[in-house]
C-alpha cells in the first residue's frame, strides 16, 4: 500500500533524472511549499496567547494611510531621478566630448 502510494505521489514531487520538471509540477511544489508555510504561520500565531488590539490601528488609519501614501511617493520619485541618472551617465560615457567621456569612466 505505501509502495504504491510513493509510486503514484513520486513524479510529482520529485525532478526525473537527467530531465527537468513540467510547469504542472513546478507550480504543484510551489503550492505545497505555500501551503505548508501557511501552516507553520498559521499553527504558530494560535499558540499566541494574546488579544490583538485592532481598535488603536482603526483611530489612526489615516496617519497610516499617509504614512503609506508618502513613502509609495518618495519611491516613485527615487525611482524616476535615479533613471534620469542613470540615463544621463550612459549617454556621458558614450559621447565623443572628451571631458565627459573620461570623467565618467574614471568614478
Amino acid at each position: 500500500m505505501k509502495a504504491r502510494l510513493w509510486r503514484a505521489v513520486r513524479p510529482y514531487l520529485l525532478v526525473p533524472t537527467g530531465g527537468s520538471a513540467s510547469t504542472f509540477v513546478v507550480a504543484l511544489n510551489w503550492l505545497l511549499a505555500l501551503l505548508l508555510l501557511a501552516a507553520l504561520f498559521t499553527f504558530s500565531f494560535q499558540q499566541l496567547l494574546y488579544h490583538w488590539n485592532w481598535g488603536a490601528v482603526y483611530r489612526y488609519r489615516a496617519k497610516l494611510i499617509q504614512g503609506w501614501t508618502v513613502t509609495v511617493l518618495i519611491s516613485l520619485v527615487s525611482l524616476g531621478v535615479s533613471t534620469m541618472l542613470g540615463v544621463a551617465i550612459a549617454l556621458a560615457r558614450r559621447s565623443r566630448f572628451l571631458l565627459l567621456a573620461r570623467s565618467e569612466r574614471n568614478q
